[in-house]
């Protein structure tokens, strides 16, 4: 989710690339994850908040998405293994 207040603003970043980096915070510094990518989508919601869509350049490995799943399950009882 980002703020934009104009959606002359939101459509300018159509298209644009972008490099993420992500670490959750139950992952130490080292399963830091980056991708590059280009936003697709901006969806506007309620008080200026946009959320942007990316479609990355590579997939994510299907571990790392497991290992995500994990982390966004209500029980976090499981072994980080990258």
């Amino acid at each position: 989710m980002v703020r934009i207040t104009k959606r002359e603003t939101a459509r300018l970043l159509l298209g644009k690339g972008v490099c993420i980096s992500y670490l959750h915070p139950l992952l130490d510094s080292s399963h830091t994850i980056k991708q590059r990518g280009t936003i697709v989508a901006v969806s506007f919601h309620p008080f200026d908040d946009c959320s942007v869509n990316v479609k990355f350049d590579t997939l994510l490995t299907e571990t790392l998405m497991e290992q995500l799943e994990k982390l966004a399950s209500p029980s976090h009882n499981f072994d980080l293994k990258f």
